[in-house]
């Protein structure tokens, strides 16, 4: 029995054939961002864009290994401890692709129960 105690099927009527067919009672809608992103890898000037993170953090090496183990500067997320340190232990290698997802809602009316979401998709 599900959690909530809902049914999982709804169960309705055909009325051609007078048969019953199940119908799911709720439906996650489909994101398609996953098609998207290998898309990126299909065309030179994205392709391009995507290998920037790898690029980036080559120099980032390299820069560190001039200045004594450390950056000259520090403006995008490549210089950041958490991104270096994945890169470090192997979490990223060559070929990922990074995404950050961000989402956040708000109130619209005081004394309304409804709310909007608004969600966005990053690929770094």
């Amino acid at each position: 029995m599900p959690q909530c105690g809902e049914p999982r099927y709804d169960q309705i009527t055909l009325v051609n054939s007078g048969g019953k067919v199940k119908k799911s009672s709720s439906r996650i809608p489909y994101n398609a961002d996953w098609p998207q992103l290998q898309a990126l890898w299909r065309h030179p000037d994205s392709v391009a864009s995507v290998r920037y993170r790898e690029t980036r953090t080559a120099e980032n090496y390299g820069g560190a290994q001039a200045h004594n183990g450390l950056l000259a500067s520090y403006n995008d997320y490549f210089h950041g401890n958490e991104y270096l340190e994945a890169v470090n232990s192997g979490r990223i290698v060559p070929g990922d692709m990074v995404l950050m997802f961000s989402i956040d809602g708000a109130q619209l009316y005081r004394n309304k129960s409804s709310d909007c979401w608004m969600a966005i998709w990053v690929v770094f």
